[in-house]
Parts: C-alpha cells; sequence; structure tokens
C-alpha cells in the first residue's frame, strides 16, 4: 500500500471512530454529516470525499464494529479450544459489545433489520466471517440437524433474540448468556441432558 492509500485509510478510521462515537451517543438518524465534520475538525465535503453518504459511513462503522469483535475473539479463542466454551466466549463477548450500543440499537433507522439488508445489497455481508468462524465451533458438535451453517445463523439469530429482549424489557442482560446458550444447546445438541 503506498503512503497515499495509507493516508486515506487512517483518515477513514479516524472518521469512522468519532462517528461510531456520535451514532452511540446520539443516534444514526439525530446525527448529521455537518455533526462528524465538526467533531473531526474537517469539512463536510472531506467526509464525502471518504464515504459517499452517512449510510456508507455507518456501513464503514458496522465493518469496523465486526472487525474488533472478530479479532477480539479469536484472541479471546486461544485460551480453550472446546468448542461450547467457545460459543460462550462468543455469546458474552456479544452481550458485552451491543451492552454499550444500545442507543444505535434503538434507532428507528439503524436498528431496522432492513437497513442492514438494503445495505448488504451493495456491500459484502460484513458479519460473515463471524459466521464462518461460528460454523467452524459448530462442525466440531454432534448436531440434531446436518448443517453447522445453518447451525451457527440461528445460534447468532437466538442470540440477538435475548439482546432485542433486553432491548425491550431492560432485563440484566450480563447474567443470560448461560441461559441462552444452555436453552440453544438442548434444542439442538443431541444430549441425553435436556
Amino acid at each position: 500500500m503506498d503512503i497515499k492509500a495509507q493516508v486515506k485509510a487512517f483518515k477513514q478510521e479516524l472518521i469512522i471512530k468519532k462517528a461510531g462515537e456520535l451514532f452511540a451517543k446520539e443516534g444514526f438518524s439525530a446525527v448529521k454529516m455537518a455533526d462528524i465534520a465538526k467533531a473531526c475538525k474537517v469539512a463536510v465535503g472531506t467526509i464525502y470525499k471518504l464515504f459517499a453518504s452517512k449510510e456508507d459511513l455507518f456501513f464503514a462503522y458496522v465493518q469496523y464494529e465486526i472487525d474488533r469483535f472478530y479479532n477480539q475473539l479469536l484472541q479471546d479463542y486461544t485460551t480453550c479450544s472446546d468448542p461450547k466454551k467457545r460459543l460462550a466466549i462468543f455469546v458474552d463477548r456479544m452481550i458485552e459489545a451491543f451492552l454499550d450500543k444500545k442507543k444505535v440499537l434503538t434507532d428507528t433507522i439503524a436498528g431496522d433489520p432492513l437497513f442492514f439488508a438494503k445495505l448488504n445489497l451493495t456491500h459484502q455481508n460484513p458479519a460473515q466471517k463471524i459466521y464462518n468462524l461460528l460454523e467452524k465451533e459448530f462442525a466440531k458438535l454432534p448436531l440434531k440437524i446436518d448443517n453447522p451453517q445453518k447451525a451457527a445463523i440461528l445460534f447468532k439469530s437466538f442470540v440477538y433474540g435475548y439482546i432485542e429482549y433486553w432491548l425491550l424489557f431492560n432485563e440484566d442482560i450480563q447474567h443470560t448468556s448461560h441461559e441462552a446458550l444452555n436453552i440453544f444447546f438442548c434444542g439442538i445438541i443431541k444430549d441425553k441432558t435436556c
């Protein structure tokens, strides 16, 4: 990568981080590109040179957060090799990741699944590598279904269900990760104890 490309990537990352702070504090809908430019101490045009729209900037922010989550998960996975324990780590890390993003999640636009569906039509699915990682763990387990990829997607959606419940009813989500894991395992894994 040449110096010009490195400078551009560095600028993008700085803007993504600052925009992410604003999205987390105010919500996607409330933040304007002018607010982001002011927080970054750059002209609005500078941001538009790097991101075609606020939606593209938000998608880059989501990708950035997913990359951070994925790298942390890989680091955590070095501490154990048991697939069930690794899936428990995933649930704990996912809940932690969402705890400080409540404002973004409850935003009427950014919290809408169709918003991401539309973004995914023009971009690669940013969560695909997480699905792939989960799929590898499920491939190591005796499943009632013979498709680890399907198990990975169902599992991630199941955990999202707990997060949605937390958003709606403000329950203490930090203490529900093991409950979620046990319920899911009893439903999908061949185990006589369930």
